[in-house]
C-alpha cells in the first residue's frame, strides 16, 4: 500500500509540475521552468550572438533550478521521514510567492523565479531512501524507461506493469501540462494558485501522516521499555 501512495503521490506532483512549466513557458516566452536542457542550449545560442538579453534569462533559470537541487537535497538527506512533508510546505510557499509577486514584480523572471527553486529542489527532494526519485519535473527518462521496458517485455524478460508506470508518468506530466495551459488562458499567473494550494495540502497530510506513524512508533516502544 505504502508503494502505491507513492506511486499515486508522484503522479499528482508530475502533474503539478507540468502545469508549473506550462505557465512558465508561456509567460517566459519560450523558456522553461525546469527543463534546463532547454534553457542551456538557449543559453548558448545567447552566448554566441553575444545577446545579454537572451543569456540573462535562462542564466536566472539554471541559477534558481541549481539553488533549489540543492536545498532539496539538504531537506531530503537531513531530515529523515519528514523531509516529504517539509519540502512540500516549501515548495507550497514559493508557487504561492510567485503569485504574490506577479503582482509587484517589474518583470514575469522576478515573479516566476521562485517556480525554478522549487522544480530544483522537487527532483531531489522526492525520492525515497533508496534514491528513486517521484514526481520528477521531466519525463525524458520516463520515455526512454517506457521504450526499454516494452523491450524487454517482447522479449518476455518482463511484464507490461513497468512499461505501463512509465506511460502513466508521461501522461500525467501532459495532462497537467494541459490543464495549466488552460486555466491560465483565463487567470494568467493566478493559476498557479491551484497547484500551491495542492502542495500545502499534500504538506499538512504528510504532517498529520508522519505524527501518526510517530505516535504508533512510540506506543510499539513502551512495552518493551518496561519489560
Amino acid at each position: 500500500m505504502r508503494d502505491r501512495w507513492r506511486f499515486a503521490l508522484g503522479l499528482l506532483l508530475t502533474a503539478i509540475a507540468g502545469w508549473v512549466d506550462a505557465i512558465g513557458f508561456i509567460s517566459l516566452g519560450g523558456f522553461y521552468i525546469s527543463f534546463m536542457s532547454g534553457n542551456t542550449t538557449q543559453l548558448a545560442i545567447g552566448l554566441t550572438r553575444f545577446d545579454i538579453e537572451l543569456v540573462r534569462l535562462p542564466a536566472v533559470l539554471l541559477g534558481c533550478f541549481v539553488i533549489g537541487a540543492f536545498v532539496g537535497t539538504l531537506i531530503s538527506v537531513s531530515m529523515g521521514r519528514r523531509s516529504l512533508a517539509v519540502f512540500l510546505l516549501l515548495e507550497g510557499l514559493l508557487l504561492a510567492s510567485a503569485v504574490l509577486l506577479s503582482a509587484i514584480a517589474g518583470e514575469v523572471i522576478g515573479a516566476l523565479a521562485p517556480l525554478a527553486v522549487a522544480m530544483g529542489g522537487q527532483n531531489a527532494a522526492l525520492r525515497n531512501n533508496q534514491g528513486q526519485r517521484i514526481g520528477g519535473t521531466f519525463v525524458t527518462g520516463t520515455l526512454f524507461g517506457f521504450g526499454e521496458q516494452l523491450a524487454l517485455w517482447a522479449l518476455r524478460r518482463g511484464g507490461p506493469r513497468p512499461a505501463l508506470e512509465h506511460a502513466v508518468g508521461w501522461i500525467a506530466l501532459a495532462v497537467g501540462a494541459a490543464a495549466g495551459t488552460l486555466v491560465f488562458a483565463s487567470y494568467r499567473l493566478l493559476a498557479l494558485a491551484i497547484p500551491a494550494g495542492c502542495a500545502l495540502i499534500l504538506a499538512g497530510v504528510m504532517a498529520l501522516s508522519n505524527s501518526g506513524a510517530g505516535a504508533r512508533m512510540a506506543a510499539d516502544k513502551r512495552p518493551d521499555q518496561l519489560g
